[in-house]
C-alpha cells in the first residue's frame, strides 16, 4: 500500500553534494523502506563507485536497515571506504554500536 508523501515515515533521494552523488535518508529505516533505499544505493554505486548515505535525518533504524547496509558493504567488496555513512543520527549510531558493526563503515561527520 502506498501512502501519500505527508503520511510516509521514510523518504530517500539522490542528491549532488560537493560533487558526489549521495543517498539522503529521512525518517525511519525499517522493512518497508529497504526496497526504496536499495534502489538509491544501487543507483549511486553504479560502476563500482563508493556509496555515501546521509543518515543525519534518520530517526530510527532496525535490523532491516542493518542488513541493507551490510548488503551494500558486501556488494562493494567488503571495503570500509566503499560505503560511507554521513552524519548518522544518534539513533542510528546506537543501532550500529549495539549490532557491533560501527567499525565496518567509514563515518563522515560533516
Amino acid at each position: 500500500m502506498q501512502f501519500p508523501d505527508h503520511q510516509r515515515s521514510f523518504h530517500t533521494a539522490v542528491e549532488q553534494v560537493d560533487g558526489d552523488r549521495v543517498v539522503v535518508c529521512r525518517g525511519e529505516i525499517d522493512c518497508q523502506a529497504t526496497d526504496e533505499l536499495w534502489r538509491a544505493v544501487e543507483q549511486v554505486g553504479a560502476g563500482g563507485r563508493p556509496v555515501t548515505i546521509d543518515l543525519a535525518g534518520t530517526t530510527f533504524m532496525d535490523s532491516a536497515g542493518i542488513n541493507l547496509l551490510l548488503r551494500a558493504y558486501v556488494a562493494r567488496g567488503r571495503v570500509t571506504d566503499a560505503v560511507v555513512l554521513r552524519s548518522p543520527s544518534e539513533p542510528v549510531r546506537r543501532t550500529l554500536t549495539v549490532a557491533g558493526i560501527a567499525d565496518v563503515f567509514r563515518i563522515d561527520d560533516r
